[in-house]
């Protein structure tokens, strides 16, 4: 066990510790040496850029399908809200996927993303706070300061990654009605909000990046639904699933088998704008 992982159980709890060890030991024999330095980073609370430990999975024998960064060009050096689905898959389980995610949206925008991670009361999830302060996690908290943390981000220029399902799963669930609030905020400060779909298959790391949610649309639809705002926010959420569904196989779409049915229903709302 590296003196990391022992500054970590260390300053947070023996789960979390064996939890990050056993990822480690996931790793192709190639990629380990830059997991320790990974982990001296987080284990000393320094700032990490997941997009610049690419190298983590050297040795790995998977290829990647990217397409639609060309959508993003134009953004270049601008702050966006990344969408994204939680699947949860490949090398390094979600960490993995997010560290290829980061990667090439950087690659196409100069522009890190900051993604925001729901926190749970468990010790395990207690001492990740080490791992999310280092990796510049926002927190999703259902309070005053939660959201003030994401508003400051969005304030301060930052990409944001917001997974609208909230948690884990590997074929989509429904999206959280509280993900089309953020996303309504970002359309009323101008933000680009891009809908970005990836999944791993017969080691294969897919990434499809689409053309920006229309803004001005959102807000329009927004004050004519002001009297059925719940009922608007989990629209605009399935709306954004949908995107992203449209861009993964059948098998991954889970509660979005049928994604037509939910940009038809956002769509309706457009023809009274």
């Amino acid at each position: 066990m590296s003196k990391e992982v022992h500054a970590l159980i260390g300053r947070g709890s023996v789960e979390f510790g064996l939890w990050w060890l056993q990822l480690g030991n996931k790793l192709k024999p190639e990629g380990r040496e830059h997991f320790k330095k990974l982990s001296h980073l987080i284990a000393t609370g320094q700032q990490v850029f997941l997009s610049d430990h690419i190298r983590v999975l050297n040795g790995y024998d998977y290829t990647n399908n990217i397409t639609g960064l060309e959508n993003l060009v134009p953004l270049k050096g601008e702050n966006i809200v990344l969408l994204g689905n939680h699947s949860h898959l490949g090398p390094l389980e979600g960490y993995g996927e997010m560290v290829l995610t980061n990667y090439y949206i950087k690659k196409a925008t100069d522009k890190e993303i900051r993604w925001i991670r729901g926190q749970g009361k468990s010790l395990k999830e207690y001492a990740r706070r080490l791992a999310d302060k280092s990796l510049g996690t926002i927190p999703a908290r259902d309070d005053i300061h939660g959201a003030r943390l994401i508003f400051e981000a969005f304030d301060n220029k930052d990409t944001v990654g917001l997974y609208p399902e909230g948690a884990n799963s590997i074929s989509l669930r429904r999206a959280d009605p509280r993900a089309g609030n953020l996303i309504l905020k970002a359309a009323q400060k101008h933000i680009p909000i891009v809908p970005v779909a990836t999944h791993f298959k017969n080691y294969t790391f897919f990434l499809v990046a689409d053309t920006p949610l229309n803004n001005e649309q959102i807000q329009k639809i927004a004050k004519l639904e002001r009297g059925n705002k719940v009922r608007f926010r989990q629209i605009l959420s399935d709306y954004a699933m949908a995107r992203i569904a449209t861009h993964l196989p059948p098998e991954k779409r889970g509660y979005y088998q049928n994604p037509e049915k939910f940009i038809d229903a956002f769509e309706a709302l457009t023809s009274t704008a």
